[in-house]
């Protein structure tokens, strides 16, 4: 059983058909071997395909600070979203990590934005 504890940040550029982003992020992972410190980059992009739906595409790279740390994954993101209003929505995705980690995910979440 572990822990993570993330912040990150996401710079949006529209490029017309749809939104390129990057996040930046910064966590640690906390479990009962040690805690380990990992950073993450995820580049990706969001495509409407009908009123109020996307779907979206990114890669994470997330990898430990120094040494074999444990944390080093290559991730795949495929998702499909629904805006509920201008500031909520909702959205399903499948994950398919690879790396230190093997495992494949649904993923799903409620967003509000501020």
């Amino acid at each position: 059983v572990s822990t993570r504890l993330e912040a990150g940040l996401t710079p949006k550029f529209d490029l017309g058909f749809g939104t390129f982003y990057t996040k930046f992020g910064l966590g640690r992972k906390l479990d009962a071997r040690g805690n380990k410190d990992y950073y993450g980059i995820e580049p990706g992009i969001i495509v409407p395909f009908a009123e109020r739906w996307n779907v979206r595409y990114g890669y994470r790279f997330r990898d430990g600070y120094g040494g074999d740390t444990g944390e080093r994954t290559d991730t795949h993101r495929l998702g499909v979203g629904y805006d509920l209003t201008k500031t909520d929505a909702i959205n399903v995705r499948f994950d398919r990590q690879r790396g230190d980690s093997n495992q494949n995910s649904w993923n799903f979440a409620y967003i509000r934005r501020f």
